[in-house]
């Protein structure tokens, strides 16, 4: 079925609107150069559809104009801002068809989503070495050790989709971590959030993702397009070449060895540096066993705290009542 309308000819017109068995259409476009890296544009035409060319008609011809400009991308490659006029409708194109296929093409390529996914793993770290107090080795080591063992586990398999997959969990962590920074500006995701996630009820939960939108739109935007595209990676069996894995190995072996050096230096320089504590996300990982830890002795409350005692020893004249008071929950913490 023929249509009229698109990014190229008739810009006026929404393609799809005007369609039948055939179609006809010319156009004439003047394209000037301004200043630098900007230019402009000017077109006008015509065209018309029918049903056979014996039927076709000179009243059914639809005109059609415009003004656009452009802007260089790069050499050959134009981005478009386009403003088409026709019959009883307009059209607004921002588009560079080019740049789309480059991206398409860029993001096809398994070698540059193996590196697209690596930084999106560390991205994390590199926020939290903005935000945590922490000696200079300390936030040197807290990005290199993640990063060589993120970049080691990446080279186990030629899929980099299946890789990202398989550390899903740490994505995880990773986007809890931003909300989190967004929500407080520092501070590692602590035991008492996760627990929180299972005991918070929905109400509660709705009016803090309020508070949070920006947050959650950028961890959308970061993690949500790598976990399809992992997936698309996956589906199609796309793989990486054998000795492009082991030409990443050894450069990950290589940063993997850096790391420890920097995990010495970070020692060296703050004695009080500890992994469980200090390293993301060892430390959310640290967390995360405490959290099951404490929600199992939540849960069996009446078995492990049954012979419980504060050994508290009153101060007061035996001859004067004392009041107590016992504060248990967010209340204590106000």
């Amino acid at each position: 079925m023929a249509t009229l309308g698109s990014s190229y000819s008739m810009r006026g017109y929404y393609e799809g609107r005007y369609r039948d068995k055939g179609a006809m259409d010319a156009q004439i476009e003047l394209r000037q150069h301004v200043w630098k890296r900007n230019g402009v544009a000017v077109w006008a035409g015509a065209g018309t559809i029918f049903p056979r060319l014996s039927e076709f008609t000179p009243k059914h011809i639809l005109p059609n104009y415009g003004f656009g400009y452009r802007w260089e991308f790069k050499k050959r490659v134009n981005v478009r801002l386009d403003l088409g006029f026709g019959k009883h409708q307009t059209g607004f194109i921002l588009i560079s068809m080019k740049l789309f296929k480059n991206i398409k093409n860029w993001l096809e390529n398994q070698e540059h989503l193996f590196y697209l996914f690596l930084f999106i793993l560390i991205v994390p770290n590199l926020v939290l070495c903005l935000t945590e107090p922490l000696p200079l080795m300390a936030k040197v080591c807290n990005v290199l050790l993640p990063f060589g063992c993120y970049y080691l586990l990446m080279t186990l398999s030629r899929n980099c989709g299946k890789m990202l997959w398989i550390l899903f969990l740490f994505l995880f962590f990773g986007a809890f971590q931003i909300v989190l920074l967004y929500l407080f500006g520092q501070s590692i995701i602590a035991v008492d959030m996760f627990l929180n996630l299972v005991t918070t009820n929905s109400s509660e939960a709705l009016e803090l993702l309020d508070n949070l939108t920006p947050a959650i739109i950028a961890v959308i935007i970061l993690y949500v397009p790598a976990l399809i595209l992992g997936t698309i990676s996956i589906v199609r069996k796309r793989k990486l070449t054998a000795e492009f894995i082991r030409r990443e190995r050894k450069r990950a072996s290589i940063v993997f060895g850096i790391s420890l050096l920097s995990l010495v230096g970070a020692y060296m320089q703050d004695p009080g540096y500890e992994l469980k504590s200090d390293l993301y996300p060892l430390n959310v990982c640290y967390n995360v066993g405490l959290a099951f830890q404490r929600t199992a002795l939540t849960q069996n409350y009446h078995r492990t705290s049954k012979d419980f005692t504060f050994h508290a020893l009153p101060t007061h004249p035996k001859e004067k009542r004392e009041v107590y008071v016992m504060v248990v929950g967010e209340t204590s913490r106000a």
